[in-house]
């Protein structure tokens, strides 16, 4: 029997409360008639990891003023607000109301028991036994932050119950693993007690590395772990990959059928492509497994396709994606010029301050480098600060930038650049560096932020619109 693993996101999981008539649940039994083992990975509610965070916020900051002490007058009250963040969704879920009520009540005593346990681990603190304990943001996080997903997996289960499909849940929360390699163990050991024939409901686990969107590498290690013919993501927005942002484009964009995993890989570290998390890519990369990206909202389309080919389209840009605001750090120094390692000193600078390089060009005197912040603790401009302690030099600045990326296998073709360029000039936007990537899947521009929706269509006529065109006219 062939096994399936479906990834469902935050707004797909709001199927189950939204009205629509085909919910996750639906989708995923469908593919569970036809034969197939499906194992489905499920996100929080929208909107819920956002609540969720405020919470953390307002606990971490109690802890920092000191009046750990004096926490559990507050403990109450944030086990409530989070007993909050769910009641009103559960209430919208398809479900007789003895059902929905005793639902309700397991998600409150679940809530309890994980705010309970974070301000009981405060109060262990506030004794003065920090030395014993994980630090307490990371402590505070890896409690509360996917109590969202083990609520999405306990409603689709009551759904599943409902329509009589066999069906049980994982919550993954309690796996207590802190690397992929631990996540990876744990998952193999949970499915090795579970019958084929089950739909079974995983929640996303949020390995420290891993940021948002973590649900995508669980699915991706599921899908490793389980031996599984395909990953599936499903998305409530859109029907696959698209050529670009639909809402920063004048016109319409394309439809992507197919990209290799270095193309996907590309759009998710410049581009930050919402379609699938970033660090999802590698895992089904090294163990030569497909994606599909797919739409929830028809789950007839085939979606996009994500696998090793490069399907023969060399020199063809698939996609023109950016991020609007990016620091962008400029070195300057003579030394530069003749100091070996100069500017591989600067990177790892960069590098161990947590910080990831998007994007880089230099000259005889210069390095300029656009980042991201990722999960480090500290400011682009604390960044820049380290670097001048440690350089030892003033040269060094930071300026708030856009970065457009074109992504596809030999996209860096004269023909292509060519185009780019031109597209540029005649649209009046300036760039300050042009950068390929190693392997030739994409070219980066750093753009001034005023000009990020100008250069974003500039660069999605020249190379893809035109293309499209060019292609349909000589069908005719």
């Amino acid at each position: 029997m062939s096994t399936i693993i479906q990834k469902f996101g935050g707004t797909s999981v709001d199927s189950l409360i939204d009205g629509r008539k085909t919910d996750l649940v639906d989708v995923a039994n469908a593919e569970r008639e036809r034969g197939t083992q499906t194992i489905v990975v499920l996100s929080a509610f929208s909107k819920v990891t956002n609540a969720l965070l405020e919470v953390i916020r307002r606990i971490q900051t109690l802890l920092d003023s000191g009046q750990s002490a004096s926490a559990e007058c507050n403990c109450d009250a944030e086990i409530h607000a989070v007993q909050e963040i769910f009641r009103g969704r559960l209430a919208r879920l398809k479900l007789p109301d003895d059902r929905r009520t005793e639902l309700i009540a397991e998600v409150d005593a679940l809530a309890e028991e994980r705010v309970g346990g974070v301000f009981n681990a405060i109060g262990f603190l506030s004794r003065g036994n920090r030395d014993y304990i994980v630090p307490s943001k990371q402590l505070i996080e890896s409690s509360l932050i996917d109590i969202g997903e083990s609520v999405s997996i306990r409603a689709a289960h009551a759904r599943a119950q409902l329509a009589g499909i066999p069906s049980r849940y994982l919550d993954l929360h309690d796996s207590n693993a802190h690397t992929p390699e631990e996540l990876r163990d744990n998952i193999r050991r949970s499915l090795a007690g579970i019958r084929s024939e089950e739909l079974l409901f995983l929640s996303g686990y949020p390995v420290p590395q891993w940021d948002r969107g973590y649900s995508d590498p669980t699915a991706a290690i599921v899908a490793e772990t389980a031996g599984a013919e395909a990953l599936e993501i499903w998305k409530d927005d859109t029907d696959g990959i698209r050529s670009s942002d639909p809402s920063k484009i004048k016109g319409e964009t394309s439809f992507v059928p197919h990209l290799s995993y270095r193309e996907a890989g590309e759009l998710c570290d410049r581009g930050k492509m919402k379609a699938i998390n970033a660090y999802a890519v590698p895992i089904v990369q090294r163990a030569g497994i497909p994606v599909r990206v797919r739409y929830t909202k028809d789950p007839g389309h085939e979606g996009t396709l994500i696998d090793g080919d490069v399907d023969g389209q060399t020199g063809v840009v698939k996609c023109v994606i950016g991020r609007e605001d990016v620091p962008v750090i400029t070195v300057q120094s003579p030394e530069m010029g003749g100091t070996r390692g100069y500017a591989q000193g600067v990177l790892d600078i960069i590098a161990k301050k947590g910080y990831n390089v998007l994007c880089l060009g230099d000259d005889m005197n210069s390095l300029t480098v656009a980042v991201d912040k990722g999960r480090s603790e500290i400011t682009p401009e604390q960044l820049v600060q380290c670097l001048r302690d440690e350089r030892q030099g003033n040269g060094i600045t930071v300026q708030r930038r856009a970065l457009i990326t074109c992504v596809g296998a030999g996209s860096t073709t004269t023909r292509n650049m060519g185009r780019a360029y031109m597209a540029l000039a005649a649209a009046g936007v300036n760039h300050a560096v042009s950068s390929h990537s190693e392997v030739g899947m994409s070219v980066a521009f750093i753009v001034e932020k005023d000009k990020y929706a100008d250069a974003l269509n500039a660069l999605h006529n020249a190379l893809i619109r035109e293309r499209v065109g060019e292609a349909k006219a000589m069908e005719l």
